[in-house]
């Protein structure tokens, strides 16, 4: 897991023994490393209809292609967001 995840051994076992927590940086990491989304983790075992998983998907991408950008960028994004949403209203 250290080794995929690019996290320091011990932290992992640290954090596997419940002596440090997960920062959510770290955490995506963790599931990048696993190749799980967050939505696959927190919903994993509950049922989710179609439409549902279709949206936590789209919800999943946007939050991947903000990877790297400065909050400034990520608060257009959203404005431009937003728009596009009054638009299909």
């Amino acid at each position: 897991m250290a080794d995929l995840s690019g996290l320091d051994y011990r932290y992992i076992g640290a954090s596997e023994r419940g002596e440090r927590n997960f920062s959510i940086n770290t955490l995506e990491k963790v599931l990048s490393a696993l190749k799980i989304s967050l939505n696959e983790l927190a919903y994993s075992g509950v049922e989710q209809s179609e439409r549902d998983s279709v949206r936590w998907e789209a919800i999943d991408q946007f939050i991947a292609s903000t990877e790297g950008l400065a909050e400034e960028q990520i608060e257009i994004l959203q404005r431009v967001n937003r728009e596009v949403l009054r638009a299909f209203k």
